[in-house]
């Protein structure tokens, strides 16, 4: 999973900076990021195994709070996505991310809801709930069927996108 997350920082005109996570989800540089992260930004910069690379703004979707970016980049490791078939509530997840200083950090929990009903903004979505802490800073975390991660690093199933509840609209 880890070669598949990326640092994302978001620069902004007023001297004001914001770092998130972003998903590698091609090979040739598309990355999936939370759109409340990058909203307004002036320049986004992504770090991905080492490398800083500027990153680009393909679009953004503020009904779901994701965002899909671009590196000028090849040989990435992508992602891989697991449908929310491959979930049951009671399964153990992990959720992996970059949100601060280039750390990767890990939270592990169990799911408690697969497929939940939530409005966001007017939007209605089906979302995963899980009863691990997440920190204010986990948005746009990868969030991963532990079932799957034998070692995080080894495998890479995308089950989901962490988006806090609590954000303010």
């Amino acid at each position: 999973c880890a070669p598949s997350i990326a640092v994302l920082e978001a620069h902004f005109g007023d001297g004001g900076s914001r770092t998130g996570t972003a998903i590698v989800i091609t090979e040739d540089g598309a990355l999936l990021a939370s759109t409340h992260i990058i909203s307004g930004a002036d320049r986004l910069h992504a770090k991905i195994g080492g490398t800083d690379y500027t990153a680009y703004i393909i679009g953004l979707d503020y009904a779901s709070d994701l965002a899909v970016l671009k590196v000028d980049a090849h040989g990435l490791t992508a992602a891989q996505f697991c449908g929310s078939d491959s979930a049951a509530a009671g399964d153990p997840v992990a959720v992996v991310g970059n949100p601060v200083g280039g750390v990767v950090n890990i939270t592990d929990g169990i799911l408690s809801a697969v497929n939940r009903g939530y409005s966001y903004r007017g939007y209605q979505m089906d979302v995963f709930q899980f009863t691990g802490l997440l920190s204010d800073i986990a948005s746009g975390s990868a969030f991963h069927l532990k079932q799957h991660l034998p070692v995080v690093v080894r495998d890479r199933n995308l089950l989901g996108i962490v988006r806090r509840s609590n954000l303010d609209d």
